[in-house]
């Protein structure tokens, strides 16, 4: 009897082997390897699962050809592999500040307006998707910004004293109303073979046909690509006179023309606006304002180095 059991318990264990062994055989027969950064691949399961991300951030990619948004799904993947390498060098990859991460994933909820991580659970499960595969990600992008602030803080270079006469202008004036606009960003570069009224022309042409968030999703560089160039609110009194005087005569769902800042063209779409009562509090305007123009040089360097990290990784299919 003893022995019966014996056999029959290395008989399932064999079962459960074989089972494993089996599945282990058959996802490495249809893991495909697509592509190749530096040392890392990146297979067809990677390529699914990024696409599902994607989608999952921007519904409206639905609504496009499946191998285009592969196309786009592979270029994210290649961008995250680019900074997670870089980011190897510095910081322990399984570690990170628990508390910026929460704010990150607080500021996805909101831009997808999910009110509560269950429901966030629930959304992601749609999409055949976990939270620990979307926070895994998430990661990566807050990291990266926590090295790029320490590497660029030194560089920050803000005129205080300009900003200080703007808000006290702002509050001289007494001005009570200020105007706040919803926005949306394609920022894109221009090579040496492009020309910059055809490039702008194929993506407006693209924008007409498949929606501003898809557009941006295929065109941008900027990080908010992932989310359909979705910028968000901002008023007037962050704003540059450049941006400000190329949106505001625009009307809802209009764009800019291509408009030169550091990093690439940019091209702006209203998507709402309305007035807001300003607080005539002059330290927490002044606040404001440092605050925006310090994460507008911010993004600025971090894609211009990322820019540099492309350039110099291996990549080959």
């Amino acid at each position: 009897m003893r022995n019966n059991f014996f056999y029959k318990k290395n008989f399932l264990l064999l079962i459960v082997f074989f089972f494993n062994f089996a599945d282990n055989v058959y996802a490495s027969i249809n893991s495909n390897i697509l592509l190749k950064v530096d040392n890392e691949i990146i297979t067809n399961f990677d390529l699914e699962l990024e696409f599902k991300y994607l989608t999952a951030l921007n519904k409206d990619l639905k609504s496009i050809n499946k191998n285009k948004v592969l196309e786009i799904a592979k270029d994210s993947l290649v961008k995250e592999i680019i900074k997670k390498n870089e980011l190897k060098k510095y910081f322990d990859l399984s570690k990170g500040d628990e508390n910026y991460l929460n704010q990150v994933i607080e500021s996805l909820l909101a831009k997808l307006n999910i009110d509560s991580e269950e429901n966030f659970k629930k959304y992601l499960k749609e999409y055949d998707l976990t939270i620990e595969e979307v926070k895994k990600k998430i990661k990566i992008e807050a990291i990266w910004n926590e090295f790029i602030f320490n590497k660029f803080k030194n560089q920050i270079d803000i005129d205080i004293d300009k900003l200080k006469k703007q808000v006290n202008l702002e509050i001289k004036n007494k001005k009570k109303i200020k105007n706040t606009y919803l926005l949306s960003e394609i920022l894109f570069n221009v090579d040496n073979k492009e020309n910059l009224t055809e490039k702008y022309n194929k993506i407006k042409n693209e924008i007409s046909k498949i929606g501003f968030k898809n557009a941006a999703n295929i065109y941008s560089i900027s990080d908010t690509a992932k989310f359909g160039g979705t910028i968000g609110w901002i008023d007037e009194t962050r704003l540059s006179n450049l941006i400000l005087n190329n949106i505001k005569n625009l009307k809802i769902n209009e764009i800019t023309k291509p408009i030169n800042i550091p990093g690439g063209q940019l091209i702006l779409k209203l998507n709402d606006k309305k007035q807001i009562k300003i607080d005539l509090d002059f330290n927490k305007l002044l606040d404001q304002r440092i605050s925006f123009e310090n994460n507008r040089q911010l993004n600025q360097f971090s894609m211009i180095f990322f820019q540099k990290l492309k350039y110099n990784a291996s990549i080959s299919e």
